[in-house]
């Protein structure tokens, strides 16, 4: 579930941030709003109600159930969202990938071609070979 089918069911509510809500608290006889909901990364719907009602009291008064707070999961257990900071680790993995690869090839290309690699231009290749062995054992898991 996402946070708006929650949001839905809810009065007073007000947007205090990107994934951050106030609302009246439907547990109780609340005048002021004293829910505050939170939507995470992966999906996950936080609640607090600082009057101290349990998240099992707030969705069951608006005909929900604790398992809708969270995301459906894929057969294989993983959430059907990633988290924005995983998203970009792999992102930025994958660039450092290219840039080293480009850079590789570059070099191929000149070694193919007869052009003499100085000691800086080998040491730098040298680096850049490193950090694809270091990317494709990140990417295996190792």
């Amino acid at each position: 579930m996402s946070a708006e089918l929650l949001l839905s069911r809810l009065e007073k509510v007000r947007q205090t941030g990107t994934g951050k809500w106030l609302a009246r608290c439907p547990a109780h006889d609340d005048r002021s709003p004293s829910l505050s909901i939170r939507e995470t990364d992966d999906g996950t719907v936080l609640l607090r109600c600082f009057a101290s009602c349990s998240a099992a009291e707030i969705v069951e008064s608006v005909g929900l159930q604790l398992s809708d707070l969270f995301p459906p999961r894929l057969p294989t257990g993983k959430h059907t969202r990633k988290s924005k900071a995983h998203r970009i680790a792999w992102n930025e993995l994958f660039c450092a990938i290219e840039t080293d690869l480009l850079a590789l090839s570059i070099a191929f290309q000149d070694f193919v071609d007869g052009e003499p690699l100085s000691p800086g231009d080998a040491a730098f290749l040298s680096k850049r070979a490193a950090h694809l062995v270091d990317a494709i054992q990140e990417v295996r898991g190792e």
